[in-house]
């Protein structure tokens, strides 16, 4: 030792003679907050006390008769009161109990019985939770997700199957071991969760503290690491199982660690707006824990998940995985997969198809209950990765309409269609609006929403390309023939409206086509006929049309008109396509007559006589399971057009036309499995019916 080292041994002895003879202690902590979980003065406890304590405890812990809990807790409250380290002890309502050391810290002793030995199927009182509001829609804003285990190999590890189920959104995971030290360096994250032993004790003020397992071990250097965070009532000691040796029915091993009270969180721990924090332990449901973790979110937007008694390590489980799934719409959940895949939902829905699936409760007894709950009931926080449920494309002003659950700040988010962003023109909590484009690759494709990292669903914007011929004859050489080519877009995927649902599709009426549709129209030939009139004068017309083309645009003029619509009702697999064409430009109709009567020179005359050409039809097509458009029957009717001969001729043969259509291919189309369920809902072209505004969502 060097000099200045023992100049300062010397010092801090002499410092802590001094103390001691004024009645302190050099290291009395002071009175924790709120009635935390640190000593309140008392008698000292010497560190080999406590550790021969622990030792005693874990001894008859691994060793005594768990088949009978309620003798077992007895066994062990006889040993902590038969010892002089403690001055007060209890047994918890559960297989647990605590112990109060002289110098006022906790001990908690957990003992968590066979996974899976009471009955998840017994009936329970709680019933299916009421329909969700409106609150609840915002995604974490931080990337972070702390995916945590403190259990031994005795329990079911359900982090890694978690951690993939967020890493498969944009989360950014980490699954460090849950120290004391990892547990004060949380700050920010999305998704807190932790999988650890949860248990009570109780204070001398008659306080009851609720504390977490760590994986961080009780010794005297930990203690005396920790002896502010012990003064500000932020730990509690805790034995708990931990593994079995020997196989399935092998003894158990025990261990004793340090846990993290409320005031832990409060001062060590901070976590992100919007977030989710899921303690998945027993009793995790404790008000004053849970509303910290609340409080120790950025704005008090957290959201916070738990049981309100013990909860069997696989049945819970089940629970987190189907939570975790629903939350970020995975469909990774290997015991309750849907088909067709779900997207991402609010938690106040999740916990009604929590409810709906015998979930949301493990009964020990019929009495006895242990409830899953997510609180507040009104948290900002909603649900983890963005939403689609369904799309619209507004072909007039070129926009794409998005209606789900996107979170109401855009200003890290981004809307793509086959991995190309698109102009975003507006943002708001249910409803996106872009600008998409009407020619090119991306015209159609998989449409998805990125916020904050988080990937949504993604949704197929279906497109199809086809043409529709009308070909009209007359007698004679005269006709004309129309062409449609159609390029309709439209979202015919399967959606649920709520978690579980029956997945149905969406009718959208009044569907316009993209700019690029347009009609080719041909005509020429000609016709003639001879009659005879009163007087036995035969009189003789000749028409004819000269050869023309004219290709019609989308885009109206004083010459021409086209207009291509479509009713997509894909739930019950059929398109109602709507054409209309208009030409000033096509015909010119040249007719001339001639009479010769016996007594008198032949009359007659020419007229040139330009005609506006109009053809429409309305086509009643049909989808195979793929979504592409089957070639429909050919239709023989009337032409709407007929040359000018008629007009003199009543007895001219008629002429026809007829409708043919082959078919399109579906480009994009949706999961072909997708919903042969009932019927969807109903939208009309977000212009004019208006119902693609909400300002809040209002059901998802």
């Amino acid at each position: 030792m060097n000099g200045t080292h023992g100049m300062r041994a010397l010092a801090l002895t002499l410092s802590c003679l001094l103390l001691s003879a004024t009645g302190c202690k050099k290291d009395s902590p002071v009175a924790p907050p709120g009635g935390g979980g640190g000593p309140q003065g008392g008698g000292a406890v010497s560190p080999a006390a406590r550790m021969a304590s622990f030792a005693s405890v874990k001894q008859l812990f691994e060793t005594v008769d768990w088949t009978n809990p309620h003798a077992a807790k007895l066994s062990l409250l006889q040993l902590v009161r038969n010892r002089p380290e403690f001055e007060a002890s209890d047994t918890n309502s559960n297989t647990s109990l605590w112990a109060r050391f002289a110098d006022g810290r906790l001990l908690i002793i957990k003992h968590t019985v066979e996974p899976d030995s009471g009955s998840p199927n017994i009936p329970s009182t709680l019933g299916i939770p009421s329909a969700p509001s409106v609150a609840g829609g915002e995604l974490p804003a931080s990337q972070k997700a702390s995916v945590l285990n403190a259990m031994g190999t005795r329990y079911i590890d359900p982090t890694p199957l978690l951690s993939a189920m967020l890493k498969a959104k944009g989360y950014k995971v980490s699954n460090g071991p849950p120290t004391v030290d990892n547990l004060a360096k949380i700050n920010g994250d999305g998704v807190f969760y932790l999988n650890s032993h949860g248990g009570d004790g109780t204070l001398r003020n008659g306080t009851s503290v609720y504390s977490v397992w760590t994986t961080t071990p009780v010794d005297t250097v930990n203690d005396e690491l920790y002896k502010t965070m012990w003064a500000n009532g932020e730990l509690a000691y805790f034995e708990a199982d931990v593994d079995r040796t020997g196989g399935v029915n092998g003894p158990i091993t025990s261990e004793v660690r340090f846990a993290i009270t409320k005031e832990f969180v409060k001062n060590e721990m901070a976590f992100g707006t919007n977030s989710l924090v899921y303690i998945d332990a027993c009793g995790s449901m404790d008000n004053a824990f849970m509303n910290q973790c609340v409080a120790s979110s950025t704005g008090l937007t957290a959201a916070y998940a738990g049981w309100s008694d013990d909860s069997p390590n696989r049945f819970s489980g089940k629970v987190a995985y189907f939570v975790i799934d629903r939350l970020l719409g995975t469909n990774m959940d290997p015991n309750y997969k849907e088909d067709p895949p779900q997207r991402p939902f609010r938690y106040p829905e999740i916990l009604q198809e929590l409810a709906q699936n015998h979930l949301n409760s493990y009964a020990w007894t019929p009495t006895r209950l242990s409830k899953f709950d997510i609180q507040p009931p009104d948290a900002a926080f909603g649900l983890l990765a963005p939403s689609i449920e369904q799309l619209s494309v507004d072909e007039r002003n070129k926009k794409l309409y998005l209606l789900g659950y996107f979170g109401s700040d855009g200003s890290n988010a981004s809307v793509t269609i086959n991995d190309q962003p698109l102009p975003i023109s507006d943002w708001s909590i249910g409803e996106i609006h872009c600008t998409i484009p009407t020619s090119g690759p991306n015209t159609s494709g998989d449409v998805k929403v990125i916020v904050n990292g988080d990937t949504s669903n993604t949704v197929q914007l279906t497109e199809w390309k086809g043409e529709v011929q009308v070909v009209a004859t007359f007698p004679g050489s005269i006709g004309y023939t129309v062409t449609y080519s159609f390029d309709i877009r439209g979202d015919v995927h399967a959606y649920r409206e709520h978690p579980g649902a029956a997945p149905v599709r969406a009718s959208l009426e009044g569907a316009d086509a993209l700019p690029a549709s347009f009609a080719f129209l041909s005509a020429g030939g000609s016709i003639s006929d001879i009659s005879t009139i009163a007087g036995g004068c035969p009189q003789g017309y000749f028409e004819t049309w000269p050869s023309a083309h004219d290709s019609v645009p989308t885009t109206a003029s004083a010459t021409h008109s086209l207009a291509i619509a479509a009713d997509l009702r894909p739930q019950s697999k059929t398109l109602s396509l709507y054409l209309a064409v208009g030409s000033a430009a096509l015909i010119t109709d040249s007719l001339q007559d001639s009479m010769w009567c016996p007594d008198s020179p032949p009359q007659g005359g020419q007229f040139v006589v330009p005609a506006y050409f109009n053809e429409s039809d309305t086509l009643q097509l049909a989808f195979d399971d793929k979504f592409n458009l089957l070639a429909a029957p050919t239709i023989t009717r009337l032409p709407r057009n007929s040359p000018g001969i008629y007009a003199f001729s009543p007895t001219m043969p008629p002429g026809t036309a007829k409708v043919a259509f082959n078919g399109a291919q579906a480009i994009h189309p949706p999961d072909p499995k997708a919903g042969q369920e009932p019927a969807g809902r109903q939208l009309r072209d977000p212009r004019y019916a208006g119902a693609f505004r909400r300002g809040a969502p209002v059901g998802n």
